[in-house]
């Protein structure tokens, strides 16, 4: 019979775990600074304890389960390094449902303590409020899938009707006209691109010696 681990003794503290999209903002840092301070205002004054040992970020989809500082917070976990987790938000922690659920009960049968500064009032030892957070684990993928459909379905409207939201291609510009219709405050941004005078040529004639088989594209570049 195989035998029953005895529970590791957790370091008491906190861990913070910040997390923001790269698709998200311009500016990751000032997210992940205000997520820091939602946490320590909204948790930490709150709690008896309020020693952080150590702070968790990382910049990239809530999907990848692989985030560099995500798993580093799980190994962690597992040597008891915190006795408490703290995030801003359930979609801060993840946004794959399976996933989510997964580290979250594991850290739970570790002895872990997990909170949100979006609801304090939640304590994850309460079954009733883990039921509610498995919920909020769900509708946070929900968004994140409506989300990229927007996004996707807008930037495909916009290629249909002659418009280009990204940054042009090399050998093209950017070219941006706003049409007022008389009132400034309502006047719309129309957006497309253009072949750059000076560089479309270059660029297409490097293609072209590269297509021939003229050149190798070593030496095109030195060219």
């Amino acid at each position: 019979m195989a035998r029953k681990r005895e529970p590791i003794a957790l370091k008491p503290g906190w861990a913070l775990y910040l997390r923001t999209s790269s698709k998200e903002a311009q500016n990751p840092k000032a997210s992940q600074e205000r997520q820091r301070y939602n946490i320590e205002q909204r948790l930490l004054r709150a709690s008896d304890m309020n020693e952080i040992v150590k702070v968790y970020v990382d910049t990239e989809s809530g999907r990848n389960p692989n985030r560099t500082n995500y798993q580093r917070m799980l190994r962690d976990a597992r040597q008891g390094k915190f006795s408490h987790v703290g995030i801003e938000s359930p979609e801060r922690f993840g946004r794959d449902v399976e996933e989510t659920i997964r580290a979250f009960n594991e850290l739970r049968r570790l002895g872990i303590e997990i909170r949100f500064a979006s609801n304090p009032a939640i304590d994850s030892d309460n079954p009733t409020a883990e039921f509610m957070i498995h919920i909020s684990f769900v509708i946070g993928q929900f968004e994140s899938d409506n989300l990229s459909r927007r996004v996707s379905g807008g930037l495909y409207t916009k290629m249909r009707s002659g418009g280009f939201a990204a940054k042009a291609p090399d050998g093209y510009i950017n070219v941006e006209q706003r049409s007022d219709n008389g009132n400034m405050m309502r006047g719309r941004y129309y957006r497309w691109i253009e072949r750059d005078p000076e560089r479309f040529p270059i660029i297409r004639l490097a293609w072209d010696l590269l297509l021939e088989d003229r050149y190798s594209l070593a030496e095109i570049c030195e060219m």
